[in-house]
């Protein structure tokens, strides 16, 4: 009895230990915080706007940070968004941001408004400029590694005026065909193109109905930015698994201008063909015909 006593006491310590080391173990403080990542706004030419940025350390240690900032450009199928660097983007946002110094250390769960401020030339056009904000973290202190880390707030801002809102859906496919072993999800694909000189953040849902028009299921499309000029490959990984007929997907998607009057609406016909389904199917009517054959064989 004694040993046993013991024996759930030093098991109790253990799991005390580990429940006090547990953020340590699973690195739970390795990181810091920026918010918000994503900053919309609109500004007229000639103004300016001052935009609050926090940045949180949870390193679990004393760090340094630095602030920087690059334009954004059009990315490819798998990034809507490439952060360019150095290098210029066309619709370049960089170089009308200022705030007020560019390093700043912080100890551990210390918080830092960084007041940054987006500042339009009076000649700059109606449009949208793109770029983030880059916050950089390096340890303090001698004998650390020297790993840089980094997070960026998305910057979009559009500069009050006319200008021109134009973009459209296109390409609604199945991602892969539903010919498996047993019933399966549907995957779809589109593209979203925007030819206008502002940046859209199109919107919907994707609507799937069987052959006696039974809504199967609805999947949402949340707003997601599209750059101007370029075009934004879209995946939708669907929820139902599809037995054997035919489906009719439909696309609605708002573009995001003029709300109520800019919607696409593509549409797709498909057929889900489970292989089991399809041997039961096969099997049925064999069975079907072998008792018919018999029943007129029968009355001969």
């Amino acid at each position: 009895m004694i040993e046993n006593s013991w024996f759930k006491i030093w098991q109790l310590a253990v799991c005390l230990l580990i429940l006090a080391m547990w953020p340590q173990l699973i690195g739970a403080q390795e990181s810091f915080v920026v918010r918000p990542t994503k900053i919309e706004t609109t500004i007229k030419s000639g103004e300016s706007q001052i935009i609050t940025i926090e940045i949180i350390n949870n390193l679990g240690r004393t760090a340094e940070f630095t602030v920087s900032a690059e334009d954004a450009g059009p990315g490819d199928s798998l990034s809507p968004l490439n952060l360019l660097g150095s290098s210029t983007g066309p619709y370049s946002l960089r170089n009308y941001l200022t705030w007020p110094q560019n390093s700043f250390r912080l100890d551990d769960g210390e918080k830092y408004s960084l007041l940054l401020q987006i500042s339009i030339p009076e000649d700059k056009p109606p449009g949208s400029l793109h770029g983030a904000v880059i916050i950089s973290s390096e340890p303090v202190g001698e004998g650390l590694a020297s790993v840089v880390s980094r997070i960026g707030s998305l910057l979009f801002v559009k500069i009050d005026g006319q200008t021109k809102e134009s973009g459209r859906a296109s390409g609604l496919a199945l991602t892969d065909r539903l010919l498996a072993w047993s019933p399966a999800r549907a995957n779809f694909q589109f593209t979203f193109i925007n030819d206008g000189n502002v940046y859209l953040n199109p919107y919907g849902l994707i609507k799937v109905k069987d052959i006696w028009g039974r809504v199967k299921e609805e999947i949402t499309l949340p707003p997601a930015f599209v750059l101007p000029g370029s075009s934004r490959f879209f995946p939708v990984a669907g929820l139902e698994k599809y037995r054997l007929g035919r489906y009719k997907a439909t696309l609605y998607l708002n573009r995001g201008y003029e709300k109520y009057s800019m919607v696409d609406n593509l549409s797709l016909t498909f057929w889900s063909l489970p292989i089991f389904d399809l041997m039961a199917v096969i099997l049925l009517l064999t069975v079907a015909i072998g008792m018919l054959y018999l029943v007129k064989s029968r009355k001969r």
